[in-house]
């Protein structure tokens, strides 16, 4: 169309051109006016995701987070207990990058071997000691490297941690307000 337009064929070209641009102009408007409609859907549904999504992200789980990608070998295998039955291990692959057992519901899970695997964790952290020595057991043998308790998953408590830490100095390696995260094994072996 321009390269007619530069040829100074305008008169000669018009009758052709002008159903396309028509059809091209009706399209664009079209997918302008899809993405505005979808986006502000997107955006009247975001406060109910924030919330939903916020409960399991309470203030200190990224600096948790940030602490394994930096201080944790790149092969790390993590446990994680869910929140909730919600895989808050997805967090620990994703912005954690580290491999994660993923404790979580089987409403959240596709595929056979990935329930097998949560339903492993789930099992092990179901111990009335979650960080007692038939835990860390389990841990070993599954090939874990650290276990991450979210506080908000509910099944540690402050005296359990103490006696785990006393047992084992050097094993807590990371705790504050949203999640505890200890080495299997002896920190300095």
């Amino acid at each position: 169309w321009l390269s007619e337009l530069a040829k100074d064929n305008w008169p000669n070209t018009s009758h052709r051109i002008a159903p396309r641009v028509t059809v091209g102009l009706a399209l664009n408007v079209l997918v302008v006016v899809a993405v505005a409609f979808v986006s502000v859907k997107g955006l009247m549904f975001f406060p109910v995701q924030r919330d939903f999504y916020g409960a399991y992200d309470p203030p200190g789980t990224i600096a948790g987070l940030d602490w394994l990608r930096h201080h944790t070998p790149a092969d790390s295998l993590v446990a994680v207990a869910p929140i909730d039955g919600a895989p808050f291990g997805w967090w620990v692959q994703g912005y954690g990058r580290r491999a994660a057992l993923v404790g979580s519901e089987d409403q959240w899970l596709n595929f056979p071997q990935e329930r097998t695997r949560a339903n492993e964790v789930v099992a092990m952290l179901s111990e009335p000691d979650p960080l007692g020595a038939s835990v860390m057991t389990v841990a070993h043998r599954l090939g874990v490297q650290y276990v991450l308790l979210p506080w908000a998953w509910g099944g540690l408590s402050q005296a359990q941690l103490a006696a785990f830490e006393k047992r084992n100095p050097g094993s807590v390696m990371f705790n504050n307000t949203a999640m505890v995260i200890v080495k299997v094994g002896r920190a300095n072996s």
